[in-house]
């Protein structure tokens, strides 16, 4: 939590732009979503204490995969239509109230229980329909973007490959986590928290280390990161104050 909300300072520290707010909102839906985890394994003494932890874990969820869409969006100049976003909003809709009112149907959950051996207590449920809805939401969101990333990759100019190499390691470390997670390696245990704290780790490096916010010469690599295409700057005299081919 506390190397999230250190990432979050330096990033706000830089100069404002779309990416910068992206990164923000998904830095804090993640620290919601860590927040969330701890009140599970503080307070799961009983299924519905558990239960509110869970709630605050997947408010998290649904908006930081709304967050990274649009960290995707700015960074790497992807299209991403209107529809997705609405469609993403129904999704994060269906999740919240199916994982908010648990208690009362099997949709999210077919079963719950909790389980007090180990290092601590945690509830161990048999996964249901909404869970899985918001799983695939889940994991088609880190795949596009991945794979959008790499068609991307060959387009870019060689700092923007750099940034697009952070961006892929940390979306990858934490789909084989997913993975690894859904293939039942881990049991009940949950070590999402690392893995996320990684990506976040990449997704910082992106922006910062090669000087995303950084200067005017910087604004406009950025503005020569999508494609082989040249900017050139003229005065109102028409004189040339500035050119560049990628």
């Amino acid at each position: 939590f506390f190397l999230l909300f250190g990432m979050l300072v330096v990033v706000c520290r830089q100069k404002s732009s779309k990416a910068q707010l992206a990164f923000i909102l998904f830095d804090v839906f993640v620290m919601v979503f860590i927040l969330g985890l701890h009140l599970e394994l503080i307070h799961s003494d009983t299924v519905q204490a558990a239960l509110n932890g869970l709630a605050v874990q997947y408010f998290g969820q649904c908006g930081f995969l709304v967050a990274l869409l649009w960290f995707a969006q700015e960074f790497i100049n992807l299209k991403v239509s209107r529809q997705v976003y609405i469609g993403q909003a129904i999704v994060n809709t269906v999740v919240m109230i199916g994982v908010m009112t648990a208690e009362w149907h099997r949709l999210f959950y077919t079963s719950m229980v909790i389980e007090t051996g180990g290092m601590y207590n945690r509830i161990s449920c048999t996964d249901g329909i909404i869970w899985w809805l918001h799983y695939v939401h889940f994991f088609l969101v880190f795949t596009a973007v991945i794979v959008c990333c790499l068609k991307k990759y060959h387009k870019s100019n060689q700092i923007q490959k750099k940034r697009i190499k952070y961006i892929v390691t940390g979306l990858g470390v934490m789909m084989i986590e997913l993975v690894m997670k859904v293939c039942g390696i881990f049991g009940s245990y949950n070590p999402v928290s690392i893995a996320l704290t990684f990506t976040m780790f990449c997704m910082m490096m992106a922006l910062v280390k090669y000087g995303y916010f950084a200067s005017l010469d910087a604004a406009m690599d950025n503005a020569l990161n999508h494609g082989k295409e040249g900017l050139l700057i003229m005065d109102a005299a028409d004189i040339i104050v500035f050119y560049k081919v990628c």
